[in-house]
């Protein structure tokens, strides 16, 4: 165990013990007649690791909900549970410092129609200081790296449903996204990477 840090607010875990595993609190385990909990911090969309800057990049989620207990059996049929949310989630983009566990910046996503229990895109974070992801209102996004101020962004047909990816193709590095059923693929002009 390197670091241990909760980067939302967390109520399901007491601490951690002396390997750094949370400890759980079974008073918030999902019950029958429902028990409050965070949504979901973040789920299954990639993180990016930046050896640049030092930072684990994540899509996260700060919000609460009730979590109800469908199935009783000790050997559950699937997630055997569901959640009601209460209130209004807020999303983020957070850039955490592996040493320390430490927020070290952050961006919060508008809530046009408030954020969803879960989220959506992965992170790509580049060589070239820039880290790539997509929010839930359609926008594809590179925030610097080091700082997350936005550096660019173009609004597709929908929001962002995979981890975007690059590669070098024909001496040109490319950034592919997609959101709905559409693949976007961009690279820099001739004259943006400082050829006459």
């Amino acid at each position: 165990m390197l670091v241990s840090t909760p980067y939302v607010k967390v109520n399901w875990a007491k601490g951690v013990d002396k390997r750094g595993q949370p400890i759980p609190d079974p008073a918030v385990q999902p019950t029958v007649s429902g028990s409050m909990t965070i949504v979901s911090a973040t789920n299954w969309m990639s993180p990016s690791y930046s050896p640049a800057t030092g930072s684990f990049y994540v899509n996260a989620v700060e919000g609460f909900g009730i979590y109800y207990l469908l199935d009783t059996d000790p050997k559950p049929s699937g997630y055997g549970g569901t959640v009601n949310v209460l209130g209004t989630n807020t999303r983020f983009l957070k850039a955490i410092d592996v040493n320390t566990g430490k927020v070290r910046w952050q961006h919060e996503y508008p809530n046009l129609n408030g954020a969803p229990a879960t989220l959506g895109p992965g992170l790509l974070s580049t060589a070239g200081n820039l880290v790539f992801t997509g929010d839930d209102q359609g926008n594809l996004i590179a925030f610097g790296s080091d700082h997350g101020e936005i550096l660019w962004h173009f609004r597709a047909s929908a929001a962002q449903s995979n981890g975007p990816i690059t590669y070098l193709l024909d001496g040109k590095q490319w950034v592919v996204l997609a959101a709905g059923d559409t693949l976007y693929a961009y690279t820099l002009a001739p004259a943006a990477r400082g050829i006459p």
